[in-house]
């Protein structure tokens, strides 16, 4: 994993990162978040990874990534589908309904 740009914006309180990752499988998100919050020791839910890109036929993907300095600000600026945002306020939720199936 290797840094390509890295790019401060403080008024969205956030880094914006590109990575270049080598790898043979497309790598998942969760991997991808945990070893950029060991390098950058920052916490993984402040990390979003919004795109994996890879050319065809190639072994190389470009990850475009947000890391915010706290959650407040991720909440505050980062666009969440209303799905999501309903999954994450409300986990009993979602096993009440997996229950009543």
């Amino acid at each position: 994993m290797k840094i390509e740009k890295q790019k401060r914006n403080d008024l969205l309180e956030r880094e914006e990162i590109l990575l270049l990752i080598e790898s043979k499988t497309t790598p998942s998100k969760e991997e991808i978040k945990e070893e950029l919050s060991k390098k950058l020791k920052k916490e993984k839910q402040n990390i979003v990874i919004n795109k994996i890109d890879q050319k065809f036929g190639s072994n190389k993907f470009d990850v475009d990534i947000f890391v915010y300095d706290s959650y407040e600000g991720l909440k505050k600026y980062n666009k969440i589908p209303k799905k999501t945002k309903a999954k994450l306020e409300n986990p009993d939720a979602q096993s009440e309904t997996a229950e009543q199936s």
